[in-house]
């Protein structure tokens, strides 16, 4: 998956609760909650399942049930940030710089 689920919640004022793989790897930790560092190959789905229950107990739900300004400030954290990052504009921008820009000066010699 591309992560775009992921963006456009985030864009809602979602607080994600994500592995540390794919898109969220480039978004800020002041804008997500994080989960899963551990990595063990032959039961990985147990660790994972062990570390997400620990994260929901022990931070998401302290922090949803008693310090909603701060659940609030990483909410509108996450909206900047995604609304920011994960532009068409800045997309368009990427790909024009690396992309068909580098293509146009290779055809333009």
């Amino acid at each position: 998956a591309c992560g775009t689920s992921g963006m456009s919640a985030a864009m809602s004022g979602a607080i994600n609760v994500s592995t540390p793989d794919g898109w969220i790897l480039e978004s800020s930790e002041e804008c997500h909650i994080r989960f899963g560092v551990n990595y063990n190959f032959t039961g990985q789905d147990r660790v994972d399942n062990n570390e997400l229950k620990e994260c929901i107990d022990n931070r998401v739900l302290p922090m949803y049930h008693g310090n909603k300004d701060a659940w609030h400030n990483m909410a509108l954290k996450a909206k900047i940030e995604a609304e920011t990052l994960w532009s068409a504009t800045r997309m368009l921008d990427g790909y024009v710089k690396r992309v068909y820009g580098p293509a146009l000066n290779k055809v333009n010699r």
